[in-house]
């Protein structure tokens, strides 16, 4: 087996990998959980504590970066509720930002397209062996026997 037949499976299998960390994200962080009622009382009552908070729309996850150093993540269940702690944060005056909400169109096409291409890609591959191993079998043409 050539160095070429046997870097195809290696970038499937890199590929298929990729696919799946993508798919299942990161679920661990180092950030401490809060629900998003005990968020909005962490914000009544201890404002002083806050040095900033950041909205994440696209995931509805909001970042909160202590004075400690720390980061506490909570996620809100409606925009409505962001909006909720958006007025709070600005009676408090804490300051807050806003990540981007989507991602470039291309990384969205290629990311549905990807598990076709990756799959259609397996399949081609799997033809050219059974083809070769067909060949290797009955010998070349110029050696089979003529029907």
């Amino acid at each position: 087996m050539s160095f070429r037949n046997a870097l195809f499976p290696l970038v499937i299998i890199a590929a298929l990998i990729w696919l799946g960390v993508q798919t299942l994200g990161n679920k661990s962080g180092s950030s401490d959980r809060l629900r998003f009622s005990d968020a909005l009382a962490f914000v009544r009552q201890s404002a002083g504590g806050i040095d900033h908070v950041t909205f994440h729309p696209s995931t509805q996850k909001v970042d909160f970066r202590l004075r400690n150093g720390q980061t506490r993540t909570t996620v809100y269940p409606v925009d409505q509720s962001a909006y909720e702690l958006q007025q709070l944060l600005e009676e408090k005056g804490i300051g807050f930002d806003a990540k981007s909400k989507g991602s470039s169109a291309w990384w969205s096409i290629l990311n549905s397209l990807l598990p076709f291409a990756l799959l259609f890609g397996f399949w081609v591959f799997l033809m050219r062996m059974v083809k070769q191993r067909a060949s290797t079998e009955q010998g070349s043409p110029e050696t089979r026997p003529p029907y």
